[in-house]
């Protein structure tokens, strides 16, 4: 079926045009909805690395500074000696 032919002018738009268009739309949308879930499930792997490697982090300043205090104290042990 044909559009009937529009006056000097005008533009005509029609429903099976409009129709296309959302479609076009929609197709977006899904793609956009996709790319959102891979970027969540990336995100959400990236926050479980992190997590891991700042759970690693603090034990190893905390050995840090008990061997530090350790030191000091073994430093003050051949005063307490004489």
């Amino acid at each position: 079926m044909t559009s009937p032919p529009a006056p000097d002018g005008f533009v005509v738009i029609t429903v099976r045009d409009v129709y296309m268009l959302l479609v076009d739309v929609q197709k977006a949308v899904q793609g956009l909805l996709e790319h959102d879930k891979t970027q969540t499930a990336r995100q959400d792997d990236h926050e479980a690395r992190l997590k891991t490697l700042e759970g690693n982090r603090w034990p190893l300043q905390s050995l840090a500074v008990i061997v530090a205090i350790g030191a000091l104290v073994l430093s003050f042990v051949p005063m307490l000696v004489r």
